[in-house]
């Protein structure tokens, strides 16, 4: 479970930073009193908050795949966590739609920026594009990839970046062990080409890169139970680390005998059955993307079983009539017991106890009858060898004469 257990760290490491998020959007006045260069930073803050927002929702399906034994429990989780987003993003949104609306003429140039390139392209393209959202690196090194060529192509070598804004973006991107790499350099326009340097030599490190992927793909937690969503994040997890290998310029396009029988180790017994079927019906060796093709179709059977399974259920239980709730008798709270009795005051009770034999129940003299509402006797005082007790009249069981056998 090491894998699970890592991603559980990063998760971890999601909230504490959705936690200082929380408390940077505290220390914000919510009037027009903001300055131009705080508002730069929080629309800054909230686009790399907003791909964290991302960032989570793809590591919670992965640990739900792996922890599915508490699937309820992290679905719950995930509902905590996704209401803390909202929260924030609907806050900080709120603080800058009210800057712009007080302030128009007001624009910070760290946003003029981010807005004037927004509108080139709008006006090469005819129509304006959605945001693209860089994601954060923290210092692993498997993510180091896509970082890389998302800040090189969308921010090093945008010409209309002045090299300040290009260091502000990256501080923004970095955090973790990777902000320290270029913690100590102080922000100005002529310490940016350093930092990216910084940052190149550090992680443009192919063997270590390499070592990582590897090592990702070699330690897959096998999985237990057969399940749509396990076998899917098999195929994406091997297609997202070979995709990066190949960009290595490793020959990945002749391991398809190795990751299939990689692969295979870590599939449950009903899917290595399966699989074992269907690889005898080939005609020849069977490829990676055979093997791929065969996971998505077996997923796409379960996810199939599991929704039908679920539209049955909820048909019988809408179908099914509604029967009354049958109340549960009531214990009694006290350890005696007696049977009713109308007989007037006089007679001879007898005082019947829990878990003692009949012979054994305690002899008594009805002293006094209290009558209810209805004139029904429900109370008797009851003359005993320690004394007079009171007691319900259906806890006393009347002695019978020789007069009462006979009759």
């Amino acid at each position: 479970m090491g894998e699970l257990r890592e991603l559980l760290v990063k998760r971890s490491s999601i909230k504490g930073r959705l936690t200082k998020f929380k408390n940077y959007l505290s220390t914000l006045p919510l009037d027009s009193t903001i300055s131009s260069v705080e508002i730069g930073k929080l629309t800054c803050k909230l686009s790399n908050f907003e791909a964290l927002f991302k960032d989570f929702e793809a590591l919670q399906d992965d640990i739900e795949v792996l922890n599915e034994a508490t699937l309820n429990t992290e679905l719950t989780e995930r509902d905590l966590i996704e209401q803390d987003f909202y929260h924030c993003i609907a806050t900080a949104r709120d603080i800058l739609d009210n800057f712009k609306r007080n302030n128009p003429d007001r624009e910070s140039e760290y946003d003029s920026t981010t807005t004037n390139l927004h509108n080139t392209d709008r006006d090469l393209m005819g129509f304006r594009l959605p945001v693209i959202k860089i994601p954060t690196f923290d210092g692993t090194y498997y993510r180091w990839l896509e970082f890389r060529e998302s800040f090189h192509s969308l921010i090093h070598n945008n010409d209309k970046i002045k090299n300040i804004h290009k260091f502000y973006y990256l501080n923004s991107y970095l955090e973790g062990e990777a902000a320290r790499v270029i913690c100590n350099l102080e922000v100005s326009d002529q310490n940016y080409p350093e930092a990216w340097k910084l940052l190149r030599e550090r992680y443009d490190n192919k063997r270590q890169l390499v070592n990582n992927h590897l090592k990702s793909l070699f330690n897959l937690e096998p999985i237990t139970r057969e399940s749509d969503k396990s076998l899917r994040y098999i195929v994406d997890h091997v297609c997202k680390n070979l995709r990066a290998l190949k960009t290595l310029g490793q020959p990945v396009d002749q391991w398809d005998t190795l990751i299939i029988f990689m692969m295979t180790s870590k599939l449950d017994s009903t899917t290595s059955v399966k699989w074992e079927e269907h690889k005898n019906s080939l005609a020849d060796m069977p490829t990676l993307d055979n093997f791929h093709s065969f996971l998505k179709g077996r997923a796409d059977v379960l996810e199939t079983v599991q929704r039908n399974k679920q539209d049955k259920s909820f048909k019988r239980q809408s179908d099914a009539p509604v029967l009354p709730q049958r109340p549960k008798p009531s214990l009694p709270s006290v350890k005696t017991f007696m049977a009713q009795t109308s007989e007037p005051s006089g007679s001879k009770p007898l005082q019947c106890e829990d878990l003692t034999p009949p012979l054994n129940w305690r002899l008594g003299r009805i002293a006094r009858i209290f009558p209810g509402t209805d004139g029904i006797p429900r109370v008797a005082d009851i003359s005993t060898a320690r004394g007079t007790v009171r007691r319900a009249i259906n806890r006393i069981c009347l002695l019978s004469s020789p007069d009462d056998a006979e009759s």
